[in-house]
């Protein structure tokens, strides 16, 4: 079995923010963005354990600025830490 390092889990996405994912300030939804965070994640454990994975938790989320429509985020992902039944 090839073993992988957790550097090599590393997931990078580009989005451009359309009018679905705003919300009525014209701001992209907080919910919308933590669904991206998610998926992006997703794809890195996947990457590192080839195996279907759900996320459990989230700790904390702090948004810094209002993302508008047209701007385009850049979200990157990777594996920090592993136990037998956690990522």
């Amino acid at each position: 079995m090839h073993r992988q390092t957790m550097q090599q889990s590393r997931f990078t996405r580009t989005y451009t923010v359309s009018d679905m994912d705003l919300n009525h300030y014209g701001t992209m939804h907080g919910g919308r963005l933590l669904t991206l965070c998610d998926e992006t994640a997703y794809c890195a454990a996947k990457k590192l354990t080839h195996h279907i994975c759900l996320t459990r938790a989230v700790h904390r989320a702090q948004f810094q600025r209002a993302i508008h429509q047209g701007e385009e985020i850049t979200l990157s992902a990777i594996v920090g830490l592993t136990g037998k039944t956690s990522l």
